[in-house]
Parts: structure tokens; sequence; C-alpha cells
């Protein structure tokens, strides 16, 4: 899901004029979008402090972070970043930067993605969770979940295949409890299945408590859907 969230970042940075560059002391722009879930990437945030100050002392220099960031991480990281937003809110990112061209979205998952790859395509289908497991802050970071409308789903999958790409993988934190105006997972699968086209889809994570007999008959008929499951 960070990919998927750093291309949605790279989209609305596009967008509003900046470029990339391959060295973090160059930029006067550092987005940083974490993943609490992982001790270690949290870790490796922290120690990014030292970087922030010696590059602005050689020039201005603006620090964001998104993503998957916990409160009590937020309250620590705030020393040394000049800003942090849940990326939900992601389309706020322009006006904090002081730029007026206003962002004609409603919420972040439809913003289209600067796809970092011409082959593979991440496709989050929701976001955030309900399940409160004990081992996880995904509820805590991202919030409740919320999926996408399938119509959207399935018209950005169409046009990625028409593009060319050949892997779609679909993403949520909990991707097989997606419900939406009546179309569950597996519904959505199959629908995404019978788009005509050379490809293939994969989607992570599953949930054992969602992994229902409806979704294995779809999978087992499939076209497109790889014969493996990622957790």
């Amino acid at each position: 899901m960070n990919y998927a969230d750093a291309e949605r970042v790279d989209s609305v940075m596009n967008s509003l004029g900046y470029v990339k560059t391959g060295k973090m002391e160059d930029a006067n722009v550092v987005i940083i979008v974490a993943c609490s879930v992982r001790q270690h990437a949290i870790e490796k945030i922290y120690g990014l402090n030292r970087r922030f100050e010696a590059t602005r002392k050689m020039h201005p220099l603006k620090t964001i972070l998104t993503g998957c960031v916990l409160e009590s991480d937020k309250k620590k990281m705030l020393k040394f970043f000049d800003y942090i937003f849940p990326i939900n809110e992601l389309q706020k990112l322009p006006k904090f930067l002081g730029k007026r061209k206003p962002i004609d979205i409603k919420e972040y998952l439809s913003i289209t993605p600067a796809h970092n790859s011409q082959f593979q395509a991440y496709v989050p289908i929701s976001n955030g969770c309900n399940q409160f497991c004990s081992y996880c802050v995904v509820p805590y970071a991202r919030g409740r979940e919320v999926c996408r409308d399938p119509k959207e789903i399935i018209e950005e999958c169409k046009c990625l295949i028409e593009k060319g790409y050949k892997e779609i993988i679909l993403l949520g934190q909990t991707i097989n409890s997606y419900a939406h105006k009546g179309v569950n997972f597996s519904e959505l699968l199959r629908r995404i299945d019978n788009i005509s086209g050379d490809f293939w889809i994969r989607f992570l994570s599953s949930h054992p408590n969602f992994f229902t007999p409806k979704l294995i008959e779809v999978w087992k008929n499939s076209k497109h859907i790889m014969p493996s499951l990622k957790r």
C-alpha cells in the first residue's frame, strides 16, 4: 500500500510542477511515506533527522511525513518534520506547499497515480481496516475501512490493461473484506477477470475471516488470477 501511496504523492507533486531529484540533499521538499506496521521502518525515519539538519544548512528545506503513522510517533516526529498529514488528506498538500492550484478530487484514492513501472500497477480498492488485530496498528494509523466504488476500480483496471500493463495488483489492508454498493470482493474479482486482454491479477493482503467458498470458486474458474496467494 505504501508504494501505491507514494505513486499518488508523485502524481500530486508532478501536477504542481515539482521534479524529482536523485539525492535527498538536493531537494527543496522531502516527502516520506511511513509504514508503522514495521518498527524498523519507523526507526529509519527517526534516523533522517541529521540529514535534514545538514541539508537545511545548505538551502531551505520542507519536510513532510504521511502514510501510516501512529499518534505516539507523530508527536515525536513533529520535532523534525514541518508537516504531518494522513494519506487520505493528500489533496491538502498543495495548500501546505503554498500552491494556489487546486486539486479537483473528493478523496485521495481518486487521484490518478504516477506509476513507477510500465509493467506492474498497484490498484488500491480500500484503505484502513476494521479488524483491530492485537498485533497490528493499521486501524489506528489509517482509520476505519473505506472502500472504493467498484465502477471506479474496474475503469482504472481497464485503462491500465489498454495501456499494456501486464500485472494488476489489487491492494487493501484486509482486501477480501471489500464491500461497496452491493459488490463484495468475489464479485469485484469476477468483473475484473472478465476484462478482455492479456494480463494477470494478484491481490493482497487477505484475511482468513473473509476467505469464502465463493471467493475460491471465482478464483478456480478465473482466466487471469494468479494461482498463488500472497499474505
